[in-house]
């Protein structure tokens, strides 16, 4: 609001507020040249202004307007209103309108950025998912970043972002992204988070964890979110040695998931696994199945190297090892497996060549030096084997097979106090060690200690009942320590386990006729003439018996066939002459 002051005929244009005096020109200067005017005439306009412009507050008033409409000024005079006429300064209304545009511009962009945000993290994982999906890491990785720009507290992010560092083998950084997954609790994806953590473990040589956390993830989704995922938990279980699960498994994730890209691998360790049940023949089509460089050509020839050895084509096997091993040389397992088959194959020297590369690149592992000691006692080199014997003790001191080659060592060279301590030594280390028992029983009765050689036999009986050389073993100790009737009892269980066994059928016709039951000892004795046809001595041993049991027509035609085929056969005359005259007195 202004005020108008006047001091005589001067005129003071004051602002109500601040008191500044306003420079306004007179009224008549103001009446006769108006700054609008003036641009107007100076134009030459024809006709009359069109608009005029307030010289207080600018404001553009029509021609014909005696009042501001801006300041309410009057605009022939430029006189101010009255105090109480004043009225605020009028907007512009294109300006409104300009404003108006512009706010609702700003609304519609800020709205249509945030429609665009909101759940962009969200398809970036998706996005980053399908290209994992398809092997493309790169995309994958860039989708998973880009997500985590957008919101870097997605766990799902996290843990895809996890999943493509696993694959590319970046194992640490996998997993730093696996425990940023953990940190965020939003958009957590349980199962793949389990899937992450089961593979970490897996590098880290964790298996039953990860087992753990595959079978979770298995639990929260199936296979459907990862059609590896029964690949990777059969891996887990079987390198877990969880043999039966792992078998399982792998049947399940091949029936299910055939075309994964972990399948040949499967099929590879399923077979594996087969071969060890005995089940070559599934074992054999497992491998039939793998494309060729679908897996590593090493680990193929290895695994059918152990099929055609387990087949009985023994040298096939050793060519495929041997093959093997020069494909991959830095591991030594394969030059072993060489060597053993080598060595089944009385190929002593070639043995002992794969055998020198396996222990180049380990020469303190103690499997390696127990065969080393096998293929010089094959090689006829005791002393050489003893020694490497010695050598796989000093690495691994409990191996019972190992004192049970040196125990075999010491017997053969009539060294029985050290036999027995070795085999003792094994005895002690694997009580199951048959073999052990065995030659430990063999080494009492040599040492004559009957009692304890009975003792061990009937433990080794009671470990393999269905054995027939454990029973005829310890037969012989029996008899030796005068227990004929338990002897027997002992024989007669092996004919029943194996009928065709000539020294026990020799053994219970000699006790039977012993204990005088001729009729039982001629039907031993009848068996060992069938398994043993071109054993002269045999038949005149059942002719005898015949003899003795007052089968004279049985014993005369036994002899006719002896003498048949040996008709100079003195014995078997005088045999035939009693035979005949006991028959001719009916003896």
């Amino acid at each position: 609001m202004r005020v108008r002051e006047r001091h005589g005929q001067d005129a003071v244009l004051r602002c109500p507020h601040c008191g500044e005096r306003l420079a306004v020109p007179p009224a008549g200067e103001l009446g006769d040249t108006h700054p609008t005017e003036r641009p107007q005439a100076a134009a030459g306009s024809s006709g009359p202004a069109q608009t005029r412009t307030c010289g207080l507050c600018g404001w553009h008033n029509a021609a014909g307007d005696a009042v501001c409409e801006g300041c309410g000024t009057e605009l022939a005079t430029g006189a101010p209103p009255p105090v109480a006429g004043f009225r605020p300064w009028r907007v512009d209304p294109r300006l409104l309108w300009a404003l108006g545009a512009l706010v609702v511009l700003g609304t519609l962009a800020f709205g249509a950025e945030l429609l665009l945000r909101v759940g962009a993290d969200r398809r970036a994982v998706a996005r980053g998912r399908a290209h994992l999906a398809a092997g493309r890491l790169a995309e994958a990785e860039r989708s998973f970043r880009e997500a985590l720009a957008y919101r870097a507290d997605n766990a799902a992010a996290w843990t895809g972002l996890g999943q493509v560092l696993l694959l590319r083998g970046e194992s640490e950084q996998a997993r730093r992204a696996a425990e940023q997954a953990l940190a965020h609790e939003r958009d957590r994806d349980p199962a793949a988070l389990e899937i992450l953590r089961g593979r970490l473990r897996m590098l880290r040589g964790e298996f039953a964890e990860a087992a753990r956390s595959f079978e979770r993830a298995l639990r929260a989704t199936g296979p459907r979110l990862e059609p590896s995922l029964l690949h990777w938990l059969a891996e887990a279980l079987d390198r877990a040695h969880q043999d039966a699960a792992a078998l399982v498994r792998y049947e399940e994730a091949l029936a299910s998931c055939a075309d994964a890209a972990e399948a040949p691998h499967s099929r590879l360790r399923l077979a594996l696994l087969l071969l060890r049940r005995g089940r070559l023949e599934r074992a054999g089509e497992l491998l039939e199945q793998i494309e060729p460089g679908a897996v590593p050509e090493a680990d193929l020839l290895a695994v059918r190297g152990e099929l055609l050895q387990r087949r009985g084509r023994t040298a096939e096997a050793a060519d495929a090892y041997t093959r093997a091993a020069a494909l991959r040389p830095e591991d030594p397992w394969l030059s072993y497996r060489a060597a053993r088959a080598r060595l089944a194959l009385g190929q002593h020297q070639a043995a002992l060549q794969a055998l020198a590369a396996a222990l180049a690149l380990e020469p303190h592992n103690a499997e390696f030096l127990h065969l080393r000691g096998e293929a010089l006692e094959a090689a006829g080199q005791p002393a050489a084997a003893r020694e490497a014997y010695l050598a796989a003790l000093a690495a691994e001191p409990a191996r019972a097979l190992t004192h049970l080659r040196l125990g075999l060592l010491a017997a053969r060279a009539g060294q029985l106090s050290q036999a027995r301590h070795e085999l003792e030594a094994a005895v002690e280390l694997d009580p199951t060690l048959l073999e052990a028992r065995l030659q430990l029983a063999e080494v009492y009765r040599q040492s004559g200690a009957l009692h304890l050689a009975a003792a061990a036999l009937r433990v080794a009986a009671q470990l393999e009942p269905l054995r027939p050389e454990v029973h005829y073993q310890l037969a012989e100790v029996l008899r030796a320590m005068g227990e004929a009737a338990q002897a027997i009892a002992q024989l007669e269980e092996v004919v029943r386990l194996d009928p065709g066994s000539l020294p026990a059928r020799r053994l219970l016709a000699e006790l039977y006729a012993e204990r005088g039951e001729p009729e039982a000892a001629a039907s031993h004795q009848r068996a060992v003439v069938r398994l043993a046809p071109e054993d002269d001595a045999a038949r005149l041993v059942l002719a005898r018996l015949l003899l003795e049991a007052d089968r004279h027509e049985a014993a005369i035609e036994v002899l006719h066939e002896l003498l048949d085929r040996t008709p100079d056969n003195p014995e078997a005359k005088a045999l035939l002459d009693r035979a005949q005259q006991q028959r001719f007195l009916g003896r």
